[in-house]
């Protein structure tokens, strides 16, 4: 109860609360030994991170794309004075170790993780993409593009969609996948890790495809993590 009351007058941190990795630090407390103390935990640390992605379109066949990220819960913890900016903490993506091309240098730019993406059909805008999920999101984005423009998918289904992600040796695997996929990739040598789709930090991409003989808008999010919500919206 420590953390519960009216939102409206106090802070409830109801994503962390609800939350796996808070249960598990709960559970690990628990002794089947003796009685234990009621002491409430602290949630705080399991709030989700904060990028924001957001695609729009009108009825003129506008679209845009905004992605914007604190990179962590609060960024740096710092608020310019006097306009309520937060300022990130995404200088930890750049290489702390001399020599390399994301070394830290005076006025150097770090990579960037969000991609925030509008993609051309005949000049014309047709869809708009972007996502949060930190080193996920280009991945996200480009299994997006590849499924509307290479498979004729929709919006909707190409961000349902099941997905693999690698960047090292090891490929993460989407269990949604058929077995037969799984066994196909383990013959071929690869080092598999079969994943939840609930419980691994994809990216979750939303969008917003215009279709090009009715005009009209059609959006999707991902919408099947826990504790990310989406939701697509037209007026």
């Amino acid at each position: 109860f420590k953390y519960l009351g009216d939102p409206g007058y106090v802070r409830v941190p109801q994503k962390a609360l609800a939350s796996d990795g808070y249960a598990e630090e709960l559970r690990k407390r628990i002794s089947l030994d003796e009685a234990c103390a009621v002491e409430p935990g602290d949630p705080w640390p399991h709030m989700p991170e904060c990028t924001t992605a957001l695609a729009v379109g009108d009825r003129a066949g506008n679209l845009v794309c905004v992605n914007h990220t604190l990179v962590d819960g609060f960024g740096s913890g710092i608020v310019v004075p006097g306009t309520g900016i937060t300022m990130n903490n995404a200088m930890y993506g750049l290489n702390p170790e001399p020599g390399h091309a994301n070394s830290i240098d005076g006025r150097k730019r770090r990579i960037q993780n969000v991609c925030p993406t509008i993609l051309l059909r005949d000049g014309e805008p047709f869809m708009s993409l972007g996502a949060p999920g930190g080193r996920k999101i280009q991945v996200s984005i480009a299994h997006v593009i590849v499924n509307v423009v290479d498979h004729g998918m929709g919006i909707q289904d190409a961000i349902e969609a099941p997905r693999l992600f690698r960047e090292t040796s090891t490929v993460y695997v989407d269990n949604r996948y058929p077995p037969e996929v799984r066994e196909g990739l383990l013959e071929r040598g690869h080092d598999l890790v079969w994943v939840d789709r609930e419980r691994y930090g994809w990216g979750r991409p939303v969008g917003v495809v215009v279709d090009p003989e009715t005009g009209l808008l059609h959006g999707g999010v991902q919408c099947h993590l826990n504790m990310h919500e989406s939701i697509a919206v037209g007026h």
